[in-house]
């Protein structure tokens, strides 16, 4: 059975994990556009400033794929898929057949169309090559701007802090995370960011750069100009679905797929960012390795059913965790810790059930908070306690 895996991210890697685990006779190929095997991406912006060895970020060593008899294909793009002949065309005129396909090719960093996209100085980060630029250029800034206040931007926006660098992040809504977390909470976190050293400015729709081939600002679409000697986009990203969407494939927002990752294609899976389930592309990495062991068991032969794991965010800066389980900013009522120095702790209920949680500062607490609220465990009495923190004392000692 020959098995063609197109892109090696974490849905990538997860496909070719699962597909050897079911079908190990299985011939399996790996197909990624980067000279690199699968790696950790959501490291990038931890690392861009700290000089590390690329091979640093590798979940697998390439010795790995040797054992497991993966065959890859590094720095080769697939320009087509034809259904029909059950084969992928790549750049250099070769070919692979497959009798099933798993396309992860993963997404994009999205770079809106405004003026002066093209200066020396301007970034997105999304791959090794872009986190190796950033880091080259950062070397000599001292105005770096980030454009764009979501997690990816926040987590880049502390690696250069932690560097030593003032940097200014570039909001365009009112608060920061406003789909994380609750309004108190990001208010909390922007005076974290004011004390390391990161100036966030909301409101701001970016208009154009501006510079004389390279970048000397950020000119917003109110006329406020935010000087600047490198800009990094941190606006999303957009699943990768060229391919499919010519090889005739079902696509709306990502590859569509069922509830067992196949595409309207009968041997065709798609798994990660490219993929839509549910009517949704989730874009986050828990979701890309359950989604990529599904697609890759069932092009070997199996027959699994995704279940969507239970969703979280967790980002990673000024030396602790911002996390956001579950629902968060509704529900009947909350329960908060009172505010402390570096600690933000709140527990939205519906009844007594809690449904989400916010949890700023200790990582330790985020897993009991994802079992608390993924098991809907009430605790009697909750509107009667005075903390969040004694709301986790009570349930940790009933366990």
């Amino acid at each position: 059975m020959r098995i063609v895996v197109v892109g090696l991210g974490a849905a990538g890697l997860a496909a070719v994990e699962e597909a050897r685990k079911t079908a190990p006779a299985a011939r399996i190929t790996a197909i990624s556009n980067e000279p690199h095997p699968a790696y950790y991406r959501p490291q990038l912006s931890h690392r861009l400033v700290t000089g590390a060895d690329p091979q640093s970020l590798l979940i697998r060593k390439p010795e790995w794929y040797a054992q497991n008899r993966v065959e890859l294909r590094l720095g080769t793009a697939v320009i087509r898929l034809l259904v029909d002949e059950k084969r992928v065309e790549l750049a250099g005129g070769e070919s692979a057949a497959y009798d099933a396909c798993v396309l992860a090719m993963g997404s994009s960093s999205f770079l809106p169309p405004v003026r002066g996209r093209e200066l020396r100085g301007v970034f997105t980060l999304r791959n090794i090559t872009d986190a190796l630029g950033v880091r080259e250029t950062l070397s000599s800034a001292t105005k770096p701007v980030i454009i764009g206040g979501g997690p990816l931007g926040l987590e880049a926006a502390w690696a250069i802090a932690s560097a030593g660098k003032g940097v200014t992040v570039l909001e365009r809504g009112d608060r920061l995370l406003k789909r994380q977390i609750d309004e108190e909470g990001s208010r909390f976190l922007h005076d974290l960011l004011g004390r390391a050293g990161i100036s966030v400015v909301y409101g701001a729709d970016t208009g154009e750069i501006t510079g004389a081939g390279r970048v000397e600002g950020v000119s917003l679409k109110d006329s406020r100009v935010i000087e600047a000697d490198f800009v990094l986009f941190s606006a999303g990203v957009r699943p990768n679905t060229a391919v499919a969407k010519a090889a005739g494939l079902q696509v709306q927002g990502g590859v569509v797929v069922d509830d067992r990752m196949r595409t309207s294609a009968g041997s065709v899976y798609a798994a990660g960012d490219v993929a839509e389930w549910d009517g949704r592309v989730a874009g986050v990495m828990p979701v890309a390795v359950a989604q990529g062991k599904v697609a890759g068991a069932n092009a070997a032969g199996g027959d699994i059913t995704y279940v969507e794991p239970e969703l979280s965010v967790v980002i990673n800066i000024l030396g602790f965790s911002i996390a956001s389980v579950g629902e968060v900013g509704g529900g009947d009522f909350a329960l908060g810790d009172p505010p402390a120095k570096d600690e933000y702790l709140k527990v939205f209920f519906k009844g007594e059930t809690p449904v989400g949680a916010v949890s700023i500062g200790e990582a330790r607490r985020v897993s009991a908070l994802r079992q608390i609220v993924a098991r809907g465990a009430g605790v009697t009495g909750a509107r009667q306690l005075n903390s969040a923190s004694e709301m986790l004392r009570i349930w940790s000692s009933s366990k």
